[in-house]
């Protein structure tokens, strides 16, 4: 994953580790023997499963050489065969429908591994010490929020909506 959102998985109590994918640094020739240094410390994690989401060739990649027992990934339109990434997984689920949203095609890799794709699941574990940072920072029970994320470069992500919607003048009629 990108260094920049390690934090957000770090402690999860469900995973062996968490390695960050430093694809700008990388780039530089110089830093190529911590790339090689990095892919030395997953292996030797011995990881049962390597699990690529996002499906681009050099996640693909990535996830096989971490040489886990079993290398999962997605073989969609948007991810795995836009690349070839696909060429690197064991297993795939089936292809999803056109327009089937992100987070459905993210679960149907679970029954592939017999973890039960429904259910009480915690997506993340609680940070408390983030909880009292956010709190500090912008006292969030001082008063209402609306949070939003309109979408994302992929129309599959942006749910019911167009990402043409017109986000600025909605949050202004909520507002009243």
């Amino acid at each position: 994953m990108d260094s920049s959102l390690k934090s957000l998985l770090e402690g999860d109590r469900d995973l062996a580790g968490v390695i960050p994918f430093e694809r700008n640094r990388w780039a530089a020739p110089r830093h190529w023997p911590e790339m090689f240094s990095s892919l030395r410390d997953m292996r030797a994690m011995k990881f049962d499963w390597a699990i690529d989401l996002q499906g681009l060739a050099r996640s693909g990649i990535f996830a096989w050489l971490a040489d886990a027992g079993l290398t999962i990934g997605l073989d969609n339109a948007g991810e795995g065969s836009r690349e070839g990434a696909r060429a690197f997984y064991d297993l795939t689920p089936p292809r999803a429908a056109a327009n089937t949203h992100a987070v459905d095609r993210y679960l149907a890799v679970l029954p592939l591994l017999n973890v039960p794709a429904r259910g009480n699941f915690e997506w993340l574990p609680k940070r408390p010490e983030i909880a009292a940072q956010i709190e500090q920072k912008w006292n969030p029970g001082a008063g209402p929020w609306i949070v939003l994320l309109p979408g994302a470069r992929w129309t599959t992500s942006d749910g019911p909506w167009s990402i043409s919607w017109n986000w600025p003048g909605a949050c202004a009629r909520w507002a009243h």
